[in-house]
């Protein structure tokens, strides 16, 4: 008991003398431009994620109209095939021989071994003759998102919201064109 009314007795008196507390460092100038160290209300980050997904809806909306874009096999290089596993799913990942636009490589997801090999021995075989992908990804170019207005994101409505799909680099296959002699 004494040494706990000591051991206050000592605090009382530092702290009232004015003496600088030891367990608290300095605090340091912000550099200009740095964000305060509170983090934004949970009503502010669950408004700015919305918007964030209303224009992501609006970019699957704008995509989904569009034509998908038709390459045929043998701008594939079929030799540089790669397979992507996760979780139990695959990948197919297929380079271009060139980049049609943007697009450097297709890819083609299945949930199966035997889904892959059939895409890629109809690849290899030629019988697929060309495939459609979507040319888009889901989602605005960040610099155009910006300067599209907020109405026109939650109508999905406007000129400048198909300029300002941002295209693939590496594209989903939706669809396989297959040749006269597709299936033997």
């Amino acid at each position: 008991m004494r040494h706990r009314l000591l051991i206050g007795l000592i605090l009382g008196c530092l702290l009232a003398s004015g003496a600088p507390a030891a367990a608290a460092p300095p605090e340091k100038p912000r550099a200009p431009g740095r964000p305060s160290g509170a983090p934004p209300r949970f009503d502010q980050t669950f408004e700015l994620e919305g918007e964030e997904e209303v224009a992501r809806l609006c970019a699957e909306k704008l995509q989904s109209g569009l034509p998908l874009t038709a390459i045929p096999a043998s701008d594939l290089l079929l030799d540089e095939i790669a397979l992507h596993t996760e979780s139990g799913y695959y990948t197919v990942r297929v380079p271009l021989i060139h980049a049609k636009g943007r697009i450097e490589r297709l890819l083609w997801d299945a949930d199966t071994i035997e889904e892959v090999t059939t895409f890629i021995r109809f690849l290899q075989n030629g019988k697929i003759k060309l495939v459609k992908v979507k040319g888009f990804d889901d989602a605005f170019l960040p610099d155009v998102k910006a300067r599209v207005p907020t109405a026109d994101l939650r109508t999905c409505t406007g000129e400048g919201l198909t300029e300002a799909l941002a295209p693939c680099r590496e594209c989903r296959v939706i669809e396989w064109v297959f040749g006269k002699s597709a299936i033997d």
